[in-house]
């Protein structure tokens, strides 16, 4: 199982949404500690307004009105007491609750004024065994403190505790996390697609080095890369154009004295001598026509038109029986691709006669894919040894050591049949089969891209 993915784009989306997604939690972790902290300091600072209030009007009437004031303050979580005494005492130290209420408290009711809080029991403990979690609790309040008149007021009421994220801020901040991995998908798709092409490009020109250059837009990084590909397939495309068109002179050029070697040969009187250099001859005219087929085949000089693969075997065919070729086509359905029709048509051509050459038979098989076509070519000879499967696509290399020119050309059909396929953006493999002979595969794409 791999955890690290392969692609790039994926590698990037990746990390750029973990790092916002991380600073999106950050914040919103740091957003729901304020929000927790303003309401529960809101709740604290209304709970000590009505203390104030409650002491305040006590202050503000006599002594005969206390009783009338107590029925009519007294609610359920909000009772009060008037004592001699303080009912409840000081604790030795307010918690992080009181200590707000107790500043509040000082602040309207004045410190001369004696002020005592405390919870009715140990709040931490209690905390701790309590079935409600800590950001949702009712903590009890005990207060005394003293009228104008020296009396003690008591009041036992509740501070309600609520923290929670609330269904806006979790919405809201899930909404901000699919922005930023949608945002996070745009921008990699950005980043990678000039890449993307780039490498597309590349993949093509192995196939058609007449692709037109890139365009040169997009960031300063993508632009220098993207020139510097234009840059490289320039000088490939003129190498290897000045290459075929020198290998083409000098072997246009071996004719004229193989010609001239001929005509003087005319004039030996000696029948072996003549013999044996009209062999060399015509051994180095077909070495050199060889040459000029392969420099044709690896050139892109015709027109990519649609071909119809059915009427091309079949006229494949067709060509070879009239030669007393024995050669089979399996019924095929219409299939149209982008190709080079001269070229693909030498190409199989080529294939066919090295199965000829070497066996009784051929048979052909059209295979119609999605975006691809296979044709199959099966003979009936001896086979190839293994490891000579791959060499045999090299130029000026034969199977047959015996270097006996009657049997077979100069080296070079199979590499101008693999040279044709791939300028037709597809290739040759070629398989030694269990019932003997040989089994050629070319695959050829159903477009020109």
């Amino acid at each position: 199982m791999r955890l690290i993915p392969r692609s790039l784009a994926t590698r990037l989306f990746l990390i750029l949404l973990f790092g916002l997604l991380l600073a999106q939690m950050i914040a919103g972790y740091m957003i729901y500690k304020d929000r927790g902290e303003a309401m529960r300091t809101s709740r604290e600072d209304s709970l000590s307004q009505r203390i104030v209030m409650t002491v305040k009007t006590f202050d503000a009437v006599s002594a005969s009105e206390y009783q009338a004031l107590l029925e009519t303050f007294n609610q359920p979580g909000f009772t009060l007491s008037l004592s001699e005494q303080p009912l409840y005492k000081q604790q030795q130290k307010d918690n992080f609750f009181l200590h707000h209420i107790r500043r509040v408290l000082t602040r309207h009711l004045g410190k001369e004024r004696p002020l005592h809080l405390s919870p009715p029991f140990d709040w931490h403990e209690h905390h701790q065994n309590s079935e409600h979690s800590f950001r949702r609790f009712n903590m009890p309040l005990m207060l005394s403190t003293t009228l104008k008149d020296d009396r003690w007021i008591n009041i036992n009421t509740t501070l309600n505790h609520r923290e929670s994220w609330g269904s806006n801020l979790f919405a809201s901040i899930l909404l901000v996390m699919a922005t930023i991995a949608l945002l996070a998908f745009i921008a990699v798709r950005g980043v990678i697609r000039p890449l993307t092409t780039l490498a597309n490009a590349a993949e093509k020109f192995g196939h058609n080095r007449e692709l037109k250059p890139l365009p040169e837009k997009g960031p300063k990084e993508v632009v220098e890369s993207v020139r510097a590909f234009n840059r490289m397939q320039q000088q490939i495309s003129s190498h290897l154009k000045e290459r075929e068109e020198m290998l083409a002179a000098v072997s246009h050029d071996l004719r004229t004295p193989l010609t001239r070697m001929k005509l003087r040969l005319e004039m030996q009187d000696d029948q072996k001598l003549l013999q044996s250099m009209n062999a060399d001859i015509d051994e180095m005219e077909t070495m050199i026509s060889s040459t000029l087929d392969y420099m044709r085949g690896i050139a892109n000089d015709e027109s990519v038109v649609e071909v119809s693969m059915d009427q091309l075997l079949q006229e494949v065919r067709d060509n070879f029986q009239l030669k007393g070729g024995r050669v089979s086509l399996h019924p095929v359905t219409p299939v149209r691709i982008a190709a080079r029709p001269v070229a693909l048509k030498r190409c199989i051509s080529n294939i066919v006669d090295n199965g000829l050459k070497y066996g009784s038979r051929v048979d052909i098989d059209l295979k119609d894919e999605r975006e691809k076509v296979m044709i199959h070519i099966c003979d009936q000879g001896p086979g190839i040894p293994e490891e000579q499967l791959e060499t045999v696509f090299s130029p000026f290399t034969r199977v047959d050591k015996s270097r006996n020119r009657s049997t077979g050309g100069a080296g070079l059909g199979l590499g101008i049949a693999r040279a044709i396929a791939r300028n037709n953006g597809g290739d040759i493999t070629i398989s030694n089969r269990s019932e003997g002979g040989l089994e050629v595969i070319i695959v050829l794409s159903k477009s020109s891209d």
